[in-house]
Order: C-alpha cells, then structure tokens, then sequence
C-alpha cells in the first residue's frame, strides 16, 4: 500500500536526508487522523475523476488522511519515545471535527486543491499538546505542525490545471462532521520509500 505520498514529497524537499542522516537511519515519523471511510471514498473517488479528466498529478493515489505532524527521529530513539508520546496523547480527550467544502493554497507557484476541515478548541490542544511533546521528549527543530488542517485531493498543481480543477469542484458542498477517536503513527523509511503503520493511538473517550 502506498501510504501518503503527497506527504512524502513535501517531506522530501524539505527534509531530504543527508548520505549522512541515512547511516544514522534516521526515520520520518507522520501523526494523522485518518477519516471515516465515507469521507475517504468521497475523496478518493473525486481523485480518480479528477484523473480521468485531466491526467495524473501528485497526490492523485494517496490514501485521504489529515496530517496533526511530522518529524524526524532517529531509528535507535522510536522504541523510547514512542511509549511516552502514546502515553500523553491517550490522555487527550476524543473530539469532532468537520469537512466543509473546499478551499486550496495557491500563494506558491504550484497549487494545492484541498477539502477543507475545520477545527475547534479540542483539536487545538491536541497541538498545543504536541507541541510540548517535542519541547520535552522529542526535542528537534525539525519537528513540523499542520498549522490549517486539511483533506488533500490535488496538489502541485500548475496554473491552469488548478484553475480547470477549483471551476469544476471548488463550489461543491460537502460537510460531515465526524470523531476523531484515534491517531496513527507512521513511520516512513527513505531506502524503501514507504510507509509502515507502527502504532494506533486511541484517545480519551
């Protein structure tokens, strides 16, 4: 299964490791909530129009995920903190969150069309939380949160392939609301260029 490809790339750029870093096997940890399989076959169904319409592009056969965070870690630390990150973020009360409609980044020269998903004030402290995770347990500069929560469904997209894209989709009304009961943990290794699902984290009920 080819997990989260869309993430990977933007990792890749930002991230790429060193010959270095890949001695020290250094691995990418992502933190997402994974939506409800209504939510993910509307997504991934839109993704395969899209594709029929107008060709391939990258993101076009991701699994539809919401990423919380990414950061790298060394191989040799995971079996450490990994136990300590599961044991605060258990503690985070379960909470909802809603997808409505679309919206997308286009201040970049490659554009991003995305479902958007809207958050409330438990969901900001499951960031806050993270965020004092890594201050204490992980302790990388590297460590990086999604600051506006979204579905992927396009992304890299030019100028003119965006804008054929957000005419045909971008006033489509779609809203769920759905809860969010869990995080998956990843752990993404660069020699197999894959993702490995390594914990479920299941949140206060």
């Amino acid at each position: 299964m080819k997990w989260f490809l869309n993430t990977f790339q933007d990792m890749k750029q930002i991230l790429q490791p060193s010959l270095f870093e890949e001695d020290l096997e250094i691995r990418y940890l992502l933190i997402v909530i994974n939506p409800p399989k209504v939510i993910s076959e509307y997504v991934s169904g839109l993704k395969d129009e899209i594709v029929q319409t107008y060709g391939s592009f990258d993101s076009a056969f991701s699994i539809p995920h919401i990423t919380v965070c990414n950061f790298p870690i060394l191989e040799q630390r995971i079996e450490k903190i990994l136990p300590q990150i599961t044991e605060r973020i258990s503690m985070v009360n379960s909470f909802t969150l809603t997808v409505s409609g679309f919206s997308s980044f286009v201040n970049a020269s490659k554009k991003t069309f995305f479902m958007r998903v809207i958050g409330n004030d438990l969901y900001n402290n499951l960031k806050s939380e993270f965020k004092a995770i890594n201050k204490e347990i992980i302790k990388t500069k590297r460590f990086s949160m999604t600051h506006k929560p979204h579905i992927t469904v396009a992304k890299s997209l030019n100028a003119e392939l965006f804008r054929k894209i957000n005419s045909q989709y971008g006033s489509d009304r779609y809203e769920m609301e759905f809860e969010v009961n869990s995080l998956t943990v990843l752990k993404y290794i660069w020699q197999e260029k894959k993702y490995h699902k390594i914990e479920e984290i299941n949140l206060t009920n």
